[in-house]
């Protein structure tokens, strides 16, 4: 196999994981040329999904506390809000809980040992689990939801 040109290589590293043939660490330059380029490119998209996660969690929470304290007020302290806030801020759980997975999975992208694999899908599994879940809760509270609009 002709080894590929550096340039061919670095590119080829980010866009394909580092999995072209005919790079060897001669064609990159340095042991690790491309692996470089493609770990730093990682570890922004790592750090951009994590603060993706944090913003719609810190949001989704803000907006729940508002609708909460508005709603109490207009109420005058009496009855506790509906459970539309809480769907609310479920469905930010939820959609929080996809970014932290994928910025999960990015993470093992780039030469992942035996043990990161493992505690990858061990996270995996919870995350999905507790989506799942997640997901069944708000789907059931927005059908009970929706069948006291229809009957009422």
């Amino acid at each position: 196999m002709i080894p590929r040109p550096r340039w061919v290589c670095l590119v080829g590293g980010v866009l394909a994981l580092g999995l072209l043939p005919g790079c060897t660490s001669a064609a990159a330059g340095t042991p690790s040329g491309y692996d470089l380029v493609l770990s730093s490119l990682l570890s922004a998209l790592i750090f951009l999904a994590n603060l993706a996660g944090g913003l719609v969690v810190g949001i989704g929470t803000v907006r729940a506390l508002v609708l909460f304290v508005r709603d109490l007020l207009q109420r005058h302290g009496g009855e506790v809000p509906k459970e539309a806030i809480r769907l609310s801020l479920g469905r930010s759980l939820a959609l929080a809980l996809e970014f932290q997975l994928g910025a999960d999975i990015l993470g093992t992208a780039v030469n992942p040992s035996l043990q990161d694999i493992a505690t990858l899908a061990a996270i995996a599994v919870l995350r999905t689990a507790l989506n799942y879940f997640l997901g069944r809760e708000l789907r059931d509270a927005e059908s009970r939801d929706s069948g006291r609009s229809v009957t009422t």
